[in-house]
């Protein structure tokens, strides 16, 4: 995948665009099909996966979820999980939500979960 920089404010929006909840669940997913999300035609693959499988978000339409997956993918490009995890986790947000970010969070910081590697 390839590195894409962005400040924190970018990052902050990026995460108010895949909504925390959507991040939360889908974050392990994500980064376990990371190389997917640069191949376009795979990539829509999931936003229709996603799509017909909605959890704990939904999108009228399926624009909606591929708008949560980019902003997902620019997290993930700028190599802000990290950051974007513990901010779900301060956030007034259901407590399940934040288990569910606390559990990714412990899975990479353990080495279960690999984070890409950025060019």
């Amino acid at each position: 995948m390839k590195y894409r920089y962005a400040d924190e404010n970018k990052i902050d929006r990026y995460i108010r665009s895949a909504g925390k909840t959507f991040l939360a669940i889908r974050f392990e997913d994500l980064l376990s099909r990371a190389e997917a999300l640069d191949d376009t035609r795979l990539r829509y693959k999931i936003i229709e996966e996603y799509y017909q499988k909605q959890i704990g978000t939904f999108d009228k339409k399926i624009e909606g979820t591929a708008i949560r997956v980019n902003a997902a993918r620019y997290i993930i490009a700028a190599n802000q999980v990290l950051f974007a995890l513990e901010e779900i986790m301060k956030s007034k947000i259901e407590q399940s939500i934040k288990n569910k970010a606390s559990e990714t969070l412990y899975k990479i910081k353990s080495g279960e979960i690999v984070l890409p590697k950025l060019i």
